[in-house]
């Protein structure tokens, strides 16, 4: 069995697997058997490709109306227009608005670029964590390292 498989981008991807191998599923996955089995994968949604790397990050409200705290943790996954990472701390709602710090060090004497976000996502990802996907609006400009900017 084999075949042309069209992506709404444009992009073509050749099919070519044995007669063992079943039907494309709903979800966009070929089920299939052994190593001649090809997987045609769900499209990608996203604006930009996101990068799994872990780069630090510091996280504030920027609403007065928000009790205000800080947190600096590592990302799951970055992208041009957004970031994703776990938390434990309970006060992010979807629709929040946060400043953001990428990429973010304790140097006091470091320039770093802050941002403007939006939360789009809260996943459970444990019993203590969740997994807060964000979404940047806005390049506010350069920030420093000090936690009294």
């Amino acid at each position: 069995m084999q075949g042309l498989y069209s992506r709404p981008d444009g992009l073509q991807l050749r099919l070519e697997a044995s007669t063992f191998m079943k039907a494309p599923n709903p979800t966009g996955h070929v089920a299939g058997a052994g190593k001649k089995a090809a997987a045609v994968h769900k499209v990608e949604r996203r604006r930009n490709l996101r990068c799994k790397i872990k780069q630090m990050i510091r996280v504030r409200p920027s609403s007065p109306q928000v009790d205000h705290f800080e947190e600096v943790r590592a990302t799951t996954s970055v992208s041009r227009s957004g970031v994703y990472f776990s938390t434990t701390h309970p006060a992010y709602g979807l629709g929040m608005r946060l400043f953001v710090t990428v990429p973010y060090n304790d140097d006091p004497a470091g320039l770093f670029r802050e941002y403007l976000a939006e939360v789009v996502r809260l996943d459970k990802l444990d019993e203590d964590h969740i997994g807060v996907g964000l979404k940047v609006l806005l390049d506010m400009g350069l920030t420093t390292g000090s936690l009294f900017s």
